[in-house]
């Protein structure tokens, strides 16, 4: 859809370029050429928030299809891992202060070295920068895995709070397990509404409880954050998802296909956005 508007709007300003050269505004089309151009093939940053010990690294594993963000029970993501897509696989740690950011290439196999545990244990590693060969990320996506806030280590929170207003569109992560708090709230509130114009809420966990459990906590959800951030409750994209049941490949379930149905409205919504500004313009 956004690639025919696209392709409208290169026709009706390839029909008036003659006249606009004329007029001494050729340079004005060739940009705005470009900024279609652009806009057609720029990637769309996707950031996947939330308290810490909601899944999000799990969440992003069954999205892409693939075990790389560390998930076990007893560890944290302590960085920032930006997954995209390379032709080959890459790791890239960016560390050190953010007055004076270093880089270096890493082995594929040492994310996790770099990616749980104390600063000091992780070599002050501020992100990781993934390249991998995967359809999911071929279509111009780029996943943004950050550490959970309101744990004990406030660095996790400056990275997170330092990379949203990066993203174009942001999950933001709760758990069916935890009843949304007021902390949740009002990151969401204040943090993720403040920086991402296209955003949804992902309840994750959904194989821990029964079908109309699940259900009974996303309206609870939607009902909170709507009297919470004064929003109609209609205008909030809520969905449950199992992502142990989407890795697990269960068949039918995780709600992974609904998910990835969002995801792709979300963008379409974002990049028509950037198409009408330039139009406007």
């Amino acid at each position: 859809m956004l690639e025919k508007k696209i392709n409208v709007v290169n026709e009706a300003i390839s029909s008036i370029s003659a006249y606009m050269i004329q007029a001494k505004k050729g340079k004005r089309i060739a940009e705005i050429s470009k900024q279609l151009c652009d806009l057609k093939n720029a990637p769309t940053a996707i950031l996947v928030c939330g308290e810490f010990k909601r899944g999000k690294s799990t969440f992003i594993n069954a999205l892409i299809g693939r075990n790389v963000c560390p998930t076990d029970t007893d560890i944290c993501t302590s960085v920032v891992s930006i997954i995209k897509y390379g032709a080959k696989e890459k790791a890239t740690r960016i560390y050190g202060d953010f007055s004076n950011l270093k880089q270096e290439v890493v082995p594929f196999d040492d994310i996790e070295l770099y990616t749980v545990g104390t600063a000091e244990e992780i070599g002050n590693t501020i992100c990781m920068e993934l390249e991998m060969p995967l359809d999911e990320l071929k279509k111009g996506l780029v996943i943004i895995d950050t550490p959970g806030v309101g744990g004990l280590d406030p660095r996790h929170a400056t990275l997170t709070n330092y990379f949203l207003p990066q993203a174009d569109v942001t999950l933001f992560m709760t758990d069916v397990n935890e009843p949304l708090t007021t902390t949740e709230l009002d990151f969401y509130k204040n943090k993720v509404l403040q920086y991402a114009k296209h955003s949804a809420i992902i309840v994750n966990k959904a194989d821990l409880k029964d079908q109309q459990a699940v259900e009974e906590i996303r309206q609870d959800t939607i009902n909170k954050v709507a009297v919470y951030t004064q929003t109609e409750p209609e205008a909030l994209d809520v969905i449950s998802v199992s992502s142990a049941d989407c890795i697990r490949e269960e068949e039918h379930l995780g709600n992974f296909p609904k998910v990835r149905n969002l995801i792709e409205r979300l963008v379409n919504e974002h990049r028509t956005d950037n198409l009408e500004v330039i139009c406007e313009d």
